[in-house]
């Protein structure tokens, strides 16, 4: 386990990764999509809705953390 000074760095770096993954995933959303696949691309854009929905807290949660560990 990371010491605490490290841990919002590395949650930080998992929520960059978490954004990364969403926006591949987007896109090949969006190209099943233009393939006639909408039941599929439907089904993958909810899941990235999701995920855009908890970055702004995932994202705040961090900048806590980083506060409190100062």
């Amino acid at each position: 386990m990371p010491a605490d000074s490290q841990l919002p760095d590395v949650l930080e770096k998992l929520h960059e990764n978490q954004l990364a993954l969403a926006d591949a995933i987007e896109s090949i959303g969006m190209w099943i999509d233009q393939r006639g696949s909408t039941d599929v691309s439907s089904h993958v854009l909810g899941a990235i809705a999701t995920l855009d929905l908890n970055a702004e807290s995932v994202r705040k949660g961090i900048e806590s953390l980083r506060k409190t560990v100062r």
